[in-house]
């Protein structure tokens, strides 16, 4: 009986070694997720994530204007990436995120939370039921064209249904959103929000700029806005450049809350129906360069502190 054990054992032991060494030699232990998954490879727990929702977290500032901003010097400042996910409108949750085994949308940014992680979403319609979160260190790029392993920026836009909520810091880029309330968020714990290229449409809100902690930075570029109020930016934030794009609200354009400072809105097109602007008391605001109308008032400001320059401001007739 001894010796049989012993044999047992150790023929145990053969078995296990010849599994750990096939395992090591495919570059993937198995059991967690199975291979191809990102986050897997060579893992022996949880991966320690190169990216952070902390706003705190180590981070050159962004440029001050949307043309010196570059995607790849922001991607470097997030630390090396943890990996690169692809995302398509008919993906697998249980896919690799690779290019010929892409993740669905929603299964990308869970992928992703808390990490440092480039997120490529093929042109389609991609769903996000209640909403997503780009937490952590996260560039979501949209537009590409899917075709096997190659997958390249194409003229067709990706859109998305849904919400996007962002913390930590976020590059939005080349897509399309048609949300419910609000298209996309900052939260107060946003570090920093680069949104280029984008269009949104909220029935409240095109885009939320929450009170953002730690020197938040904000920069809104190119962006086609439309909602109640176009872009609702809240008390106390600053550090907000808003250059170029269509910002269309049914009540305002741009309403920016109170003791907010450091914003500055320039070369953009901005109508309101009851303002094209409103500030709140208390405010800093630079106005430069913009075509701002509404049928009531283009710019609204009581108590504020308001610099305009070289603006076009009229009230449009009602038709």
């Amino acid at each position: 009986m001894v010796t049989l054990r012993r044999a047992t054992v150790g023929w145990a032991i053969v078995v296990l070694a010849c599994s750990l060494l096939s395992a090591t030699a495919s570059g993937c232990f198995v059991p967690v997720g199975g291979c191809g998954a990102p986050e897997q490879h060579l893992a022996t727990g949880e991966p320690t994530p190169s990216g952070s929702s902390d706003p705190a977290m180590s981070a050159a500032p962004l440029a001050e204007t949307c043309d010196a901003l570059d995607l790849g010097e922001f991607e470097a400042a997030c630390g090396a990436m943890t990996t690169t996910t692809y995302a398509s409108a008919d993906g697998s949750p249980s896919g690799f995120g690779t290019p010929s085994s892409p993740v669905d949308l929603p299964t990308a940014l869970a992928r992703c939370a808390g990490r440092a992680c480039r997120i490529r979403v093929a042109a389609g319609t991609h769903v996000l039921t209640g909403g997503g979160q780009l937490a952590g260190c996260i560039s979501l790029e949209g537009g590409y064209g899917a075709s096997g392993t190659t997958w390249v920026l194409g003229p067709e836009r990706t859109t998305i249904a849904g919400t996007l909520n962002v913390s930590g810091r976020a590059w939005i880029q080349n897509v399309d959103l048609d949300s419910g309330a609000n298209g996309i968020v900052a939260s107060p714990t946003t570090g920093q929000l680069v949104v280029r290229d984008v269009t949104v449409h909220g029935a409240a809100n095109g885009v939320v700029i929450g009170a953002l902690e730690n020197g938040g930075q904000t920069r809104l570029c190119d962006v086609q806005a439309s909602g109640t109020r176009a872009l609702f930016v809240a008390a106390q934030v600053r550090g907000v450049r808003l250059e170029r794009g269509d910002w269309q609200g049914t009540d305002a354009g741009v309403w920016i809350a109170g003791s907010t400072s450091d914003v500055q809105l320039t070369g953009a097109s901005i109508f309101g129906g009851n303002a094209g602007v409103r500030i709140d008391s208390g405010s800093s605001v630079v106005l430069r360069g913009n075509a701002i109308s509404s049928y009531e008032v283009p710019v609204e400001s009581a108590n504020a502190d308001v610099s305009s320059t070289d603006n076009e401001e009229h009230v449009t007739p009602r038709s």
